[in-house]
């Protein structure tokens, strides 16, 4: 696949690795602007034999690494498993399945780094010897070592098991780590036949040793953690001869094999178990985000899939959140299905007491060899998704975009003596964000609630659907998706529970699962309501509103009361819903989300209207400019500036001197050159656009939060 022209975002990636290159790849064929930051000096390539399985190899395939990958491999065509001292309990030919063509590889990692690194190390900027020590702006910038500043649209983060960009987004919690430690060799020398594999299977510790078609042999080492730490605090070498003492066979040799070598890595057997792969504009990827352990043969394989799925989303959506979002919903069905696999393979691979190893060894002792064949064939054919350009992605609302769907039309409604709504009109079409903005009192919520069905207007219409249908029909309601500023949720039901509940009202419903994704509880769908944080539950009220997969989904204040992350993900998942076609109404006071994220808005006070149109149009209809803030506020004399050219207001606001004015850049000089003739020195002059806060203070003569 040749490059598009690179004039897309600009990325960041962190880490030379399987995915940081796999990522690079693709995401400079999709028209992005990748840059690889490593932080060794040079390409040096490690590891030991990996896996390859499923998507993963489609996706290299597609990569122009297929043939030379697949020559590389190392086919194991006997697999031999023993009692500690060498009994051999059973020897099966697995040759049709190591050679059975798209299953699987059995290759050097080493080989695999090399092949992407050759895929892209002409058309692709990698920065050798620079390693990144901040991220900031929410991943616009990175921060190196030596303190430069590298500007980006997005920061991918593909730092590994122990990344250090996962710990300053989520500090250390995520590594879940099980009952289990594992050390790998590769060693030179044919201590056994190529392309044999011996298992050993003892109480606590088993030792699995693979002779290489290289002349190589390849061993690891499975302890439950226990005995690990049973063993003392010595090097490596020496637990595993204190570990392993009882086990004959040739365990010594290859002990002895492994002290001489410097391919040597042990490590405990580790998760990593994210509520959400991405903060802001920074993704993780790979081990760094949903590490599934070395028992599940599949970190290098989800790396590539993972690399390959976020390019593509972000390819689709051209926005780093919303592809994030995409990304992690095609994607974190199958992790975590991986990762809990491995975990309930850990007491087969390594049986925790006698009894049980023995019982082990007679089951295997006992298996036909046709269970057997069909437990491989699963392990070979599990894939980490179920296709690689389809699986997770939203389901499309159809009819064309920019079709109304909402039209509210005339609509008057009075409390007693008040007016809450007078004469409210505006339409809401396909595939757009329209803002109902406005102070507290303002009638945002009698709006939404005339709009859902739960109240009638004294006069006008609300039509729902390209159809028309009337508010409070049953064809409406299953077009609309409602998150009410306050849900009376039972705090004892489980989210998975809510979900079906909620569902059964409906016709049709979504993919449960994928929307607990999408909300970031995928991990707690058997959490209880009440055990959520008040975020969590505002999540998963937006979820539950996704529920019956509407046309229309209408939002009350749904950030209100959250943290600047929880907000966030909230306005992330908000975004993906426009991605996918579907109209969103929501209201808010926050006028910078509004701002931020809505195509067009309707600013209501009183009940009645006072701006609607895009953001931009209506800041700039109005002639506000910018707002410059001078500090200290005295040093210049209020009359002197309110006198400049391009100068519409001027007053003191909390010590310092607040201009507006139509030409920043023009007030700016103009500025610089009153205080070099007063003889005086500007501590600080800050800048900022105007904002529709602004234009609401213009229209009305006050504060939202007046």
């Amino acid at each position: 696949m040749d490059a598009a022209p690179a004039s897309g975002p600009r990325v960041a990636i962190i880490g030379a690795g399987i995915a940081g290159l796999t990522a690079a790849f693709w995401l400079r064929r999709t028209g992005a602007r990748p840059v690889v930051f490593e932080a060794r000096p040079s390409f040096q390539p490690a590891g030991f034999p990996i896996n390859l399985f499923g998507h993963a190899l489609t996706v290299l395939d597609r990569m122009g690494l297929g043939d030379r990958l697949t020559a590389a491999a190392m086919p194991v065509d006997r697999l031999t498993m023993m009692t500690p001292a060498g009994r051999v309990i059973r020897s099966d030919d697995i040759s049709g399945f190591s050679r059975m063509e798209g299953h699987g590889l059995y290759l050097d990692r080493v080989d695999l780094h090399h092949a992407l690194y050759d895929a892209v190390r002409d058309d692709t900027a990698i920065r050798f010897g620079q390693e990144v020590a901040d991220i900031q702006r929410q991943g616009s910038e990175i921060v190196l070592a030596d303190g430069t500043v590298r500007p980006a649209d997005l920061t991918l983060a593909a730092d590994g098991l122990h990344s250090a960009t996962r710990d300053w987004l989520f500090g250390a919690a995520p590594l879940h780590a099980a009952d289990a430690a594992f050390t790998v060799a590769l060693m030179p020398g044919t201590l056994v036949p190529a392309g044999e594999s011996f298992s050993l299977i003892g109480p606590g510790r088993t030792m699995a040793v693979t002779g290489l078609p290289d002349g190589r042999t390849s061993a690891i080492f499975w302890v439950r953690q226990t005995v690990a730490e049973a063993a003392g605090a010595d090097t490596p070498i020496e637990r595993l001869r204190r570990m392993y003492e009882d086990f004959g066979w040739k365990t010594a040799e290859v002990i002895d094999a492994a002290a001489q070598t410097e391919h040597l890595y042990t490590d405990r057997v580790l998760q990593v178990r994210l509520p959400q792969w991405h903060r802001g504009r920074t993704v993780l990827i790979g081990d760094a985000a949903y590490a599934a352990s070395p028992i599940s043969s599949r970190g290098a394989g989800l790396a590539i899939v993972g690399a390959y799925l976020f390019a593509q989303a972000l390819a689709e959506t051209g926005d780093a959140r919303t592809a994030a979002l995409r990304f992690e919903r095609r994607l974190r069905a199958g992790v975590e299905r991986i990762q809990e696999t491995a975990l309930k393979n850990v007491p087969m691979m390594i049986p925790e007491t006698a009894g049980q190893a023995g019982m082990q060894r007679a089951f295997l002792r006992l298996m036909p060899a046709a269970m057997m064949q069909r437990a491989m064939a699963q392990q070979f054919t599990q894939q980490e998704v179920d296709s690689l350009d389809t699986t997770g992605a939203p389901a499309r609302v159809r009819g064309p975009a920019g079709e109304p769907v909402l039209t509210v039309s005339g609509v008057c409604k009075r409390y007693g003596t008040a007016d809450a709504l007078k004469g409210l009109s505006f339409e809401v079409r396909r595939g757009e964000i329209f803002g109902l903005l406005g102070p507290n009192g303002a009638g945002k919520t009698t709006a939404l609630e005339i709009i859902e069905g739960l109240r009638a207007p004294d006069a006008g219409t609300v039509a729902i659907g390209a159809a028309g249908h009337p508010a409070g029909s049953a064809a409406a309601k299953e077009l609309l998706g409602v998150q009410l500023q306050a849900s009376a949720i039972y705090d004892r039901i489980r989210l998975d529970e809510a979900m079906r509940l909620f569902a059964g009202y409906y016709r049709t419903h979504a993919d449960i699962d994928a929307l607990l994704t999408q909300a970031g509880l995928g991990l707690r769908r058997d959490a209880t309501f009440g055990t959520l944080s008040f975020g969590q539950q505002k999540r998963f009220s937006l979820a539950l509103a996704l529920v019956n997969a509407p046309e229309i989904v209408v939002l009350d204040e749904p950030t209100a009361g959250l943290d600047p992350d929880a907000r966030r993900s909230i306005c992330d998942q908000i975004a993906e819903m426009r991605a996918e076609g579907r109209a969103v109404l929501m209201s808010t006071h926050h006028m910078s989300e509004a701002d931020a994220l809505c195509d067009r808005v309707l600013i209501l006070d009183k009940g009645r209207t006072i701006e609607t149109g895009r953001p931009a149009d209506l800041i700039a209809g109005a002639g506000l400019g910018a707002r410059l803030a001078l500090t200290p506020g005295d040093i210049l004399a209020r009359s002197d500036v309110a006198g400049l050219a391009h100068v519409t207001g001027c007053h003191h606001e909390n010590g310092q001197l607040i201009v507006d004015t139509d030409a920043p850049e023009r007030t700016l000089a103009r500025l610089a050159a009153l205080a070099s003739e007063r003889q005086v020195s500007l501590n600080e002059i800050t800048i900022r656009q105007a904002s529709l806060e602004d234009l609401f203070f213009e229209r009305t003569g006050r504060r939202l939060d007046a």
